[in-house]
């Protein structure tokens, strides 16, 4: 490169940067004036997180060796044996249940599903959502009969399961702590959407059987922490009009989801009366992931 072919260079990337900055700012400024009583509060604060990381510049970092192992020790800890989740038996009769939780996915399912998610940093493979809600509906169908096929059998593509894990250090702490990062998953797509056929048929069969108690108001559809907070002030008032105490617990457990059992949470499926093709099915997508 020429010493003038790097001064253009310079002077396009300052432009470059500069106009950044200025869509930025005018796509804040836009954003503040769109906001009204109409609008939800979590589409609010979805941009808000969009804007906030379009600023964010914490790096993620290639770890030195000693603190990479001692960061994949704190995500899977060495105590926990390989062997942890011992092999099941996958039913030979796949039964024709009256909730159809059992019933092979659809095309109407998959293509709902893609018409529902956004572009995200893909795994391993590369493949984008992009890439599959622009294929014909005959390779569609050829990737839902390979889904189907996976929920009978158990066995997984190895690229599928396989996650890699990047550390974002959080803001304002230590960068030799295992804890201080956050890890970043890159999963498959492919699996992605698998996982969403199987968590819309859990929903809906959790929903239409009331199996969920009336007070759980996460991880559900139309509920929010927001209700419960409003029950809560609500009986803090009753409280305070009848002259009497009230008593409130909060719990904040620390990497509770990483810390899930996948053999007791299979467990619960069954209380909860899923059917057993459909726990085990849940138990192979989740004991066999590997991460890198």
């Amino acid at each position: 490169m020429s010493e003038e072919n790097f001064e253009l260079y310079l002077e396009s990337a300052r432009s470059a940067k500069k106009l950044f900055k200025k869509k930025r700012y005018d796509g804040w400024q836009s954003f503040c004036a769109s906001i009204s009583p109409d609008v939800s509060p979590s589409e609010v604060w979805r941009n808000i997180r969009r804007f906030r990381s379009a600023y964010n510049n914490s790096p993620s970092s290639k770890l030195p060796l000693t603190l990479a192992d001692q960061f994949m020790d704190h995500l899977a800890p060495p105590s926990v044996p390989e062997q942890a989740f011992p092999p099941l038996s996958i039913p030979a009769y796949i039964s024709d249940d009256q909730t159809g939780l059992n019933a092979p996915f659809s095309l109407i399912e998959l293509k709902g599903v893609l018409n529902n998610v956004k572009d995200s940093t893909p795994g391993d493979d590369g493949i984008p959502y992009s890439f599959l809600k622009n294929l014909s509906d005959r390779v569609l169908m050829l990737y839902l009969n390979i889904i189907n096929s996976i929920m009978i059998s158990g066995c997984i593509p190895k690229s599928w399961i396989t996650q890699s894990i990047i550390p974002i250090l959080k803001d304002n702490k230590p960068a030799d702590d295992p804890s201080s990062y956050r890890p970043i998953v890159l999963s498959s797509v492919l699996m992605k959407t698998a996982e969403h056929l199987v968590k819309i048929r859990l929903e809906w069969f959790l929903e239409s059987k009331n199996l969920l108690a009336t007070s759980q108001f996460g991880f559900r559809k139309s509920r929010s922490t927001m209700d419960s907070l409003g029950i809560f002030t609500t009986d803090i008032r009753l409280a305070f009009s009848n002259n009497e105490s009230i008593v409130a617990t909060f719990l904040d457990i620390s990497s509770a989801y990483d810390n899930v059992l996948i053999s007791v949470l299979r467990g619960k499926l069954l209380c909860l009366d899923v059917p057993t093709t459909d726990s085990v099915k849940l138990y192979y997508q989740y004991a066999q992931r590997k991460i890198h």
